[in-house]
Order: C-alpha cells, then structure tokens, then sequence
C-alpha cells in the first residue's frame, strides 16, 4: 500500500559483509518499493537480497546493491532461482570486485531468457563489478490517435478556376485543394 523497506546489511569489519535481506526460503516482492543493499567485506561484501530457495518479483520497484569486499563482491540478487516477471523496475547491482548483479546458481542470469516474462512498462536493469550495465525494458504501447475526418466541403464541378484561399497549414507552403483550387481543411 504504497510502503518502503530500506534493508541495509552491516559492514563486516576483516570478514563477510551482512545481507540487506537473507531468507532460507521464498522472498516475494509483488509491489510497493524495496531498497536492499550488502554491507561491505573486508574480505568479501554481503547480498543485497539472498534466498537459498527462490526470489520471485512481479511489481513494484526494487533496486538490489551487492557490497563491495577486498577479495570478493556481493551480488543484487543471489539464489538458485530468481523469477522476474510482471511489470517491475529492477535495478540490481555487483559489488566489486567480482560479484554478480544477478546470481542464479552461481552464474549471472542472462536478461534474453525473461523478456517474455515482463509486463509492458517492466524494466529490468543489471550492473556487473567492472560498471557495464545491461538492460531489458519492455515499453508500454503507445494510444494511437484517432483520425481526423474533415468536414465535407462542397466544390464547384464548372471546371472554372478559383483563386485558392490563404493557407490553413501549419506548415509553411503546403496546402490541400480541391480540383477547383480551393484550400481545404485538414490535419497533419
């Protein structure tokens, strides 16, 4: 309902980086906004959300930030299954040096293979540990507009020429006549 969750995990001192958020089991995000980020290592940075089972996010808008560590990064996201659908805003990022944006079984998930998954408006965005940055956006359709019929006019059939009235175009120099030479109205 409209709610944030900020998840911070602790610095590590010499050691392990805390995880902003850790689960044994499922974590599901299907709205609202979570901010979750790995503290950083001396040795190597924590996740910023970590599920030993599955994470699965379907809405909202979700930025995963892995800590950076001396010897190894964090990743965003670490689990054997990461489920990415719906019309979310992902912006997962490695910590230095190493980690993974998104980590799924030890390898980073390659975007391509949840394309068909994604909802119009859903963006999913992943930095790795060297800053590049890959993206999969799926854009919302866009509302054509309906066509303008213009009112009928009525035009002379005598073959006569007419000097055509003053341009109503907003574009300088074209005009739309009749066969008599009379301008009429339209949208362009």
């Amino acid at each position: 309902g409209g709610s944030t969750v900020t998840a911070n995990g602790g610095n590590g001192g010499s050691l392990i980086g805390g995880d902003g958020i850790r689960s044994g089991g499922v974590v599901t995000i299907s709205g609202n906004t979570v901010n979750a980020a790995g503290g950083y290592g001396g040795k190597v940075g924590g996740y910023g959300i970590c599920s030993f089972d599955r994470v699965a996010i379907s809405g909202g808008t979700v930025e995963a930030a892995g800590g950076n560590g001396s010897t190894g990064g964090g990743s965003g996201i670490y689990s054997s299954d990461i489920d990415l659908s719906g019309s979310l805003e992902l912006t997962a990022k490695a910590g230095s040096p190493s980690g993974r944006a998104l980590s799924q079984n030890g390898d980073e998930l390659d975007l391509n293979t949840i394309k068909d998954k994604l909802s119009p408006g859903a963006k999913v965005t992943a930095t790795n540990a060297n800053g590049e940055t890959k993206q999969v956006s799926i854009p919302r359709p866009v509302e054509p507009e309906k066509p303008v019929i213009p009112e009928e006019s009525s035009s002379s059939s005598d073959g006569g020429s007419s000097a055509p009235s003053a341009p109503a175009s907003p574009l300088p120099g074209l005009t739309v006549t009749d066969k008599s030479g009379a301008v009429i109205s339209y949208t362009s």
